[in-house]
C-alpha cells in the first residue's frame, strides 16, 4: 500500500525578516466565565495556546510563484477558524502589498508550522491595529465547511482586570516560520487610553519581543487571551 503524501507548498520570502520591537498590546474587552480565576499561572495550557497559534503568511503570486510579502501570528478564538491578529500585516497596503492570506498550523511541538488554509479577512480596524480572520479554503482550493472544523481554540479573558506589574504570558512564532511557537514571560509597565472616550485600550511592556510575534496572544495569570501584540 502506498503511503500517503502531505501536500507541501513552497513559498519565496521577499523583503521579510525580523526585528525586535517594544511592545504595545491591543486589550481585548471580552468577558471571562469567573470560574477560571482559581486556576494558577504554572497550570496555563500552554500545549493548547501553542496548537491555537497561527502562524499568517500574506503572499502575492508571480509568475506561478507564491512570494510572502508581510508575516505574523494569530490566535484561533474559535472551533470554526475564527483567528483574531494584527491589521497592518494582513490587510493590503503600501508595506504588505499581497492579496492572498495562508494560514500555517502548529502540528507538532518544537517543529516549524504546516502551511493548511487560506483565509480572508473579515473584518478590521487599522487604527486600532486589530483584524479578524476566517478560514475558508483548503490549500487545494476547497471551499471548507466551518461547521465541520474542530480546530483548538483559546478562551478570551477579561482585560479589564488586568493590573499593573501582572504577570503576562506573550505567545507566537518568533521568525519567519522556521521555528516552532515560543513564549515570553512579561509584566504590564502601564496603561494608555484612546483619545476619544477615554477608555484604557492598551498596556505596555518592556519585553523585548521579535517582530514576527506581532498578532499572537497575550495571556494572563489563567491562560485567557487578553491582548495583542502590535
Amino acid at each position: 500500500m502506498a503511503k500517503k503524501q502531505k501536500k507541501h507548498l513552497n513559498f519565496h520570502y521577499w523583503g521579510v525578516g525580523t526585528r525586535y520591537i517594544g511592545i504595545m498590546m491591543l486589550f481585548l474587552l471580552t468577558i471571562a466565565p469567573t470560574v477560571a480565576q482559581i486556576t494558577t499561572i504554572a497550570e496555563i495550557d500552554l500545549d493548547r495556546i501553542r496548537r491555537s497559534t497561527v502562524y499568517i503568511m500574506q503572499t502575492r503570486t508571480v509568475a506561478g510563484i507564491p512570494i510572502v510579502t508581510c508575516v505574523g501570528s494569530g490566535t484561533l478564538i474559535d472551533r470554526s477558524g475564527l483567528i483574531v491578529t494584527n491589521s497592518h500585516n494582513t490587510v493590503t497596503n503600501s508595506a504588505c502589498t499581497g492579496d492572498t492570506i495562508v494560514i500555517s498550523l502548529s502540528i507538532l511541538p518544537n517543529e516549524p508550522p504546516v502551511p493548511s488554509y487560506y483565509a480572508e479577512v473579515a473584518q478590521a480596524d487599522i487604527g486600532q491595529d486589530l483584524a479578524l480572520l476566517r478560514i475558508s479554503r483548503e490549500l487545494s482550493g476547497r471551499v471548507v465547511n466551518s461547521d465541520a472544523l474542530a480546530l483548538p481554540f483559546v478562551e478570551l479573558g477579561d482585560s479589564s482586570l488586568v493590573n499593573l506589574d501582572q504577570t503576562i504570558t506573550i505567545v507566537g512564532y518568533p521568525n519567519v516560520g522556521n521555528s516552532s511557537v515560543e513564549s515570553l514571560r512579561g509584566t504590564v509597565g502601564s496603561f494608555i487610553s484612546e483619545p476619544i472616550g477615554g477608555d484604557r485600550a492598551w498596556m505596555k511592556t518592556d519585553t523585548p519581543i521579535p517582530g514576527t510575534m506581532t498578532g499572537g496572544g497575550v495571556y494572563n495569570q489563567q491562560g485567557q487571551l487578553i491582548g495583542i501584540p502590535t
